[in-house]
């Protein structure tokens, strides 16, 4: 569980490298 918020929070920092604006 902890593993998947990890693996989570690595897409989402790398979708926010590409899509600055949509990140939050």
């Amino acid at each position: 569980m902890l593993f998947m918020f990890a693996y989570s929070k690595l897409i989402i920092d790398n979708i926010a490298k590409n899509d600055g604006n949509l990140m939050i």
